[in-house]
């Protein structure tokens, strides 16, 4: 909890604000709320406060309270309220809002600064790489959010190549898609606030390689090893050979490609 000491324009009395705040909601109706109360104090035997009917202003909320003190003394709660200030699209907000009252020939103002920030989520990261083919991949991420205000997509540290992910709040799995063969691929998630600016690099990764999509040979031309790729005729159409097995003792393997 804060204080704050308002002052006044007469010596030896203080309007006194005493706050707090914290953050309520979820995306996109996060608040920063202000919980306060305003009391007074004299420090001096010759001050006096009367009046009947005034007015305490905390930003756009009005409250009305009587006070009437003598003498070195300190009033109980005069005024108390609720506030709620948007929250915005940046992970922190700071707020100032004023407070004050006049009445008679009394008066005192200040203004409050405090700041709130939504907190980083406790994971976000990739894993589980599953149903590898050449050109795509089955995935899982994780994104343990704060007040839904978090989005996430995922990005390769190897190629820069990024996907988009649905949901992209929570955690998910996707199949990513684009890839090329014989390719290694390391893939995590970049968390980013409502403005679109990445904050943070998930540190767990989904890693794989994928398989060839045809396959190879190797062949020896005027001495020197050569690599081939394998195709064959189908009623006239030319597709490539994707696997080839082999019979060693009786026993039929799947060739490996060379290299």
């Amino acid at each position: 909890m804060g204080r704050k000491d308002c002052g006044s324009n007469t010596n030896g009395i203080h309007m006194m604000v005493d706050y707090w705040t914290e953050l309520v909601g979820s995306w996109p109706n996060i608040k920063m709320r202000w919980h306060y109360s305003m009391f007074i104090k004299e420090d001096y035997g010759q001050n006096s406060l009367q009046w009947s009917g005034a007015v305490f202003m905390f930003h756009t909320n009005s409250h009305t309270f009587n006070v009437n003190i003598s003498g070195v003394v300190q009033t109980g709660v005069l005024a108390a309220g609720v506030l709620d200030l948007p929250f915005g699209n940046g992970p922190s907000v700071y707020h100032t809002p004023g407070c004050s009252t006049s009445f008679g020939n009394f008066s005192a103002s200040g203004v409050i600064g405090e700041s709130q920030s939504v907190g980083g989520p406790s994971m976000y990261e990739c894993g589980n790489p599953r149903n590898i083919n050449p050109f795509d991949a089955a995935i899982d991420y994780k994104l343990s959010n704060v007040r839904n205000y978090w989005r996430v997509y995922l990005w390769c540290a190897i190629t820069g190549k990024t996907w988009n992910v649905s949901p992209d709040n929570g955690n998910g799995s996707i199949k990513v898609t684009g890839l090329n063969p014989e390719s290694s691929y390391k893939i995590t998630t970049k968390v980013v606030d409502r403005n679109g600016t990445v904050q943070y690099t998930g540190g767990v990764y989904a890693s794989f390689t994928t398989p060839a999509d045809q396959l190879k040979i190797a062949f020896n031309q005027g001495g020197r090893v050569k690599v081939a790729r394998v195709y064959y005729n189908h009623n006239g159409t030319i597709k490539k050979v994707k696997k080839v097995y082999r019979n060693i003792n009786g026993s039929v393997k799947k060739g490996v490609n060379y290299g």
